[in-house]
């Protein structure tokens, strides 16, 4: 699949509302670098569309970070029942991811979150990059949002949006890229 000229939404919240009548509906990617505020900006449309009574389920990924800020990890929370556990250490045990070491019980937790998911819910996966691209990590939660008759949003990193798209069959996906203001 050739890299296109995305489509970009600037509301992600009105997108989801349209896009939930219909079907199939189309995919969301929420982009950025490392650090933009991918996971602060899926985590507040989670809120958004929850305040309205959609059902949304899946997984973020919100960062661990010592005291000088360095980033130590990731936890997983899922976005239905609030539970969040660890996920990516920077020691093993684990499946290395990156620089990381994924914890494989949390990934088969990111698989059940998204599985209650179908037509007229939300399936949110943050984050979505290299390792699913390379059918690890995520991957199997993906296929399965992807299968569900859900709105699919992916938080991924901008250098990863074309590949991810392609991996997955997206078909009808649009981009909302991170602003600087959405971070905090």
């Amino acid at each position: 699949m050739e890299p296109r000229s995305p489509r970009t939404v600037d509301d992600p919240v009105a997108f989801c509302l349209s896009g939930l009548t219909q079907r199939p509906p189309p995919a969301l990617i929420v982009s950025g670098g490392i650090g933009s505020g991918k996971t602060t900006t899926v985590a507040r449309l989670v809120a958004a569309l929850r305040s309205r009574s959609i059902p949304v389920h899946g997984v973020l990924a919100p960062r661990v970070l010592e005291e000088d800020g360095r980033t130590t990890g990731y936890d997983l929370e899922d976005v239905a029942t609030g539970r969040r556990r660890s996920f990516l250490r920077s020691s093993p045990p684990g499946e290395a991811v990156g620089r990381f070491f994924a914890d494989d019980t949390a990934l088969r937790e990111a698989g059940d979150a998204v599985s209650g998911t179908g037509p007229g819910s939300v399936a949110v996966i943050d984050e979505v990059g290299r390792a699913e691209i390379e059918d690890r990590g995520h991957a199997a939660a993906v296929r399965t949002a992807c299968r569900s008759g859900a709105l699919v949003v992916l938080a991924v990193r901008t250098e990863f949006v074309d590949r991810v798209a392609a991996r997955f069959e997206l078909g009808d996906w649009w981009e909302h890229r991170v602003r600087r203001e959405e971070r905090d």
